[in-house]
């Protein structure tokens, strides 16, 4: 089997596993023994056996005294430090494999080269660099978290053909409208699902009182952020019964301001990655800071007149891709920082 074409199945493989992986990479794996695959696996939940062991213990009993005479393919550098499970380069030395194949090396500093050498030291032929880019982009909230030491942001917002996210509402009790139409929501919930956790301002919670969970797709459920810029005293406890409903909170201490806060919170959260849905002063705020790496825009084909006026996209830029569902359509934008 050609090693592109390996190396595309675990990705393939890898891809499968959505957001429940979470803060762990999408890995995938294949053994193949004279261009047939005879075992694959991938890692299916953090906490979980790793994809290499997986693919291993796939392999049919009458296959099992082949795995020494076959390549092993994976799409991240095998792990080679005890974390919640043993080492992968152990297993793979173990089982007497003399041939593996990488699409990238792992960028986190427990491996980051280590596991490659672990390999070569044992007498493991390796090979890396096969579809990098690919690979890399599978995991690009890995990458990105490891390498900058912040979540990968996703910015995401609905608005109406002349520009607003909601109508003007001066009760707490006002039901939000809803811009973008139903088919576009089992989508929003598949992006809820692939990212660890989401966050909202504090008037988009006392006002809407969003459930922000996944119920119109299959994936985990997000870790739900309120984003607090200003200290509201009145709103303790509004406050008190969310955290005591699994909600984190976020804000400024009283010697700091929003900007350092926020940016000190993503910092300090361990998170790979957070989707912000609203509200439009929360999101200015990322924007302000250049703190987002994409920004997808639903825009349906409704007026709403008047309302609250949709953020602005602080570059002047291009979508990198664009879409139409039903009414809607979908512009993705990418932070050119």
């Amino acid at each position: 089997m050609d090693d592109y074409i390996a190396i595309q199945r675990c990705i393939l493989l890898a891809k499968s596993s959505g957001g429940w992986v979470h803060p762990n990479p999408k890995v995938g794996c294949i053994i193949v023994h004279n261009h047939k695959v005879i075992g694959e696996g991938r890692h299916h939940k953090s906490g979980g056996h790793h994809a290499e062991v997986m693919a291993l213990s796939s392999v049919e009993e009458k296959d099992k005294n082949l795995i020494k005479y076959s390549t092993l393919y994976v799409n991240l550098e095998p792990c080679c430090h005890f974390g919640k499970t043993p080492p992968c380069t152990d297993l793979i030395i173990s089982n007497g494999i003399k041939n593996v194949v990488i699409g990238v090396s792992d960028p986190n500093p427990k491996v980051s080269g280590k596991g490659i050498k672990c390999l070569k030291k044992a007498g493991v032929n390796v090979k890396v660099g096969i579809y990098e880019i690919e690979c890399i982009e599978l995991n690009k909230r890995f990458f990105h978290s490891i390498q900058k030491g912040l979540p990968y942001v996703v910015i995401k917002w609905a608005e109406s053909s002349d520009g607003y996210i909601d109508k003007s509402r001066n009760s707490l009790n006002s039901k939000p409208i809803k811009i973008s139409s139903p088919s576009m929501q089992p989508i929003v919930h598949s992006w809820r699902s692939k990212e660890q956790a989401i966050l909202i301002g504090i008037k988009t919670f006392l006002t809407d009182r969003p459930i922000l969970n996944v119920r119109l797709s299959s994936g985990p459920d997000p870790i739900k952020i309120i984003w607090i810029s200003k200290l509201i005293k009145k709103n303790k406890l509004d406050l008190e019964n969310a955290f005591k409903e699994g909600w984190i909170i976020w804000g400024p201490n009283a010697h700091e301001s929003a900007n350092d806060a926020l940016l000190r919170h993503l910092k300090e959260s361990g998170l790979r990655s957070i989707l912000v849905e609203g509200g439009a002063e929360t999101i200015k705020y990322f924007f302000k800071a250049s703190i987002w790496n994409e920004c997808r825009i639903i825009k349906n084909e409704k007026k709403l007149g008047n309302g609250v006026a949709a953020p602005l996209i602080p570059e002047s830029h291009s979508p990198r891709k664009v879409y139409s569902i039903d009414k809607n359509k979908v512009s993705i934008y990418f932070n050119p920082k």
